[in-house]
Parts: C-alpha cells; sequence; structure tokens
C-alpha cells in the first residue's frame, strides 16, 4: 500500500553500491525501517543524520521493511551538516533519539522536540553545552527529568532522579564536581541561560558521562554511545 510520511532520518547503512537502509521516524507511524534504491545516486546530498523528509513508500503487511519510492527534503539543512561542530552534533542526537525511542510507536511530542531542535540548532551558535540539554530534555520527555530539592544540593540519586543535599541510602548515587553544574541547570530550566552556562571543560565531560550513565540505568537499551569521543573532542 502507498503512503506518503514526514520522516526524520535516525540512520542509514549500506545495502548496496547505490542502495540504502533507512531508518527513520516518522511522525504518522514512530520509527520505520527502508531500503531505498538507487539512494545514493538520486538524494545522497538530503539524507544525513535528523534530516526531515516528505517521503513516498510502500509497505507490504507481511514484511518490516518498506520500500521508498520518492523522498523529498522538507527543510534546507545543508549549512547546518557542513558544519564541523554541529554536524557532529546530529550523529550524537540521532543516536540518543534511536536509543531512547520505542520501535513503532507514533509518539509526535518526540517528533516535534527533535524538529524543532533541528531549526532552533540551524540558526544559533551556542552550542557547548548542548548535548547537555538535549539530554535533559529528552529526559523529561521520557519520564525520568531529575529533580533538584535544594540549591546547594550535590548527590545525584540516580534511582530516583533527584541532586540531594545528603548522600542518598541503599541507591546508585553520583558524587564528583560536576553535579554542582547539574544542579544549576535544573535550577534555571531557561533553555538560553543552561546553555550560557559556563562549565569547566573537565566538569562538562564527568556531566555529560554522568548524564549518559543516568540514561543506562533508566532505559535497558541505552548502551555507551559510539559518538560520545567525537562530540568530546570538538566541544573541548
Amino acid at each position: 500500500m502507498k503512503k506518503n510520511l514526514t520522516g526524520i532520518l535516525l540512520k542509514k547503512t549500506d545495502y548496496s553500491e547505490s542502495s540504502l537502509i533507512l531508518k527513520f521516524f516518522t511522525l504518522e507511524e514512530g520509527i520505520q525501517d527502508f531500503i531505498f534504491q538507487g539512494a545514493k545516486k538520486k538524494n545522497a546530498n538530503i539524507l544525513f543524520p535528523l534530516s526531515i523528509s516528505e517521503i513516498t513508500c510502500y509497505k507490504r503487511n507481511d514484511s518490516s521493511l518498506g520500500k521508498i519510492s520518492g523522498i523529498q527534503a522538507e527543510y534546507n539543512f545543508q549549512e547546518l551538516c557542513m558544519h564541523p561542530v554541529k554536524s557532529s552534533l546530529l550523529f550524537f542526537m540521532a543516536e540518543v533519539a534511536t536509543k531512547s525511542i520505542i520501535q513503532e510507536v507514533k509518539d509526535p511530542s518526540f517528533f516535534h522536540f527533535i524538529k524543532d531542535e533541528m531549526l532552533w540548532l540551524n540558526s544559533s551558535d551556542e552550542y557547548t553545552n548542548y548535548p547537555l540539554y538535549y539530554l535533559l530534555e529528552f529526559s523529561k520527555l521520557l519520564g525520568f527529568y531529575p529533580e533538584s530539592e535544594h540549591e546547594q544540593a550535590a548527590y545525584f540519586d540516580v534511582e530516583e532522579g533527584k541532586i540531594c543535599a545528603f548522600k542518598p541510602l541503599g541507591h546508585k548515587y553520583i558524587y564528583d564536581e560536576s553535579i554542582v553544574y547539574l544542579n544549576l541547570m535544573l535550577r534555571n530550566s531557561d533553555k538560553l541561560s543552561q546553555l550560557a552556562l559556563e562549565i569547566p571543560k573537565r566538569e562538562r565531560k564527568q556531566l555529560l558521562q554522568n548524564l549518559i550513565s543516568y540514561f543506562s540505568y533508566h532505559l535497558d537499551n541505552f548502551t555507551q554511545l559510539k559518538t560520545i569521543e567525537v562530540i568530546e573532542a570538538v566541544l573541548s
């Protein structure tokens, strides 16, 4: 059956010399996989992480793999995908989304969040703290956004998702210099304020690793990110 879907590209995999397997997060049907024959010759320039496209496709009821017959970019993000730092962020954002979103579940809130962030990132140059902000906002959509109990809190209770003033008893927790900055971000949830917060390089790297550990605790399939080393390098 022929369908028209709006999709955000999460991952592409080589299938042949000219064809690709594409994983899209669609507005209408959640995560869907497609084969796109001739993609490398026809549309290679618009198939980058988190690109947003209108997809014409076919899918048989007895197959989990759809077939794309046509694709058209909804937005022009060419400048974004050519930027050395922002393009690295796209791979990171796509990997987080792939590991977090449930397969084949329609979720407009996730879709519109990613879409809005793409539009924002395309026009902004404030991205040093962006991976931290992105993970925190994603945790909010997933239902385990951390809470700050006190402005002087310094212990991160991973199980309860709280920044506490005292060491949690019997719970997995994190206690290092980065948690002070996590607490500051949580107590000032304005996006621009979070992105402008001055965090030393070492603590920013610590905090990124701590948030990834937090995700891993709450999501079974959230294993170590392949993109993390690149993100740490370009934002160091």
